[in-house]
């Protein structure tokens, strides 16, 4: 699975993007988000400062509030 790049597909998405990052994230890194930013036509990045992998799990509140003035606003 991690051996398929699919970034040249990602100019082919339309629809509005939240890419939600924790910048303590040992899994997904700083440089893969900045592919999706530069790769996506519609993207929002939001960096959560100290957090991890589990956003939803770390900072619950601020990921519901992010996520729903998101598609909200889409």
């Amino acid at each position: 699975m991690l051996k398929v790049d699919f970034t040249r597909d990602l100019s082919r998405i339309n629809a509005p993007v939240l890419i939600m990052w924790g910048d303590k994230d040992a899994f997904c890194l700083r440089k893969d988000q900045e592919i999706f930013v530069k790769n996506l036509k519609n993207e929002k990045l939001l960096v959560y400062e100290g957090t991890g992998h589990a956003l939803h799990w770390e900072e619950p509140e601020k990921f519901v509030a992010d996520l729903v003035n998101f598609v909200k606003a889409h």
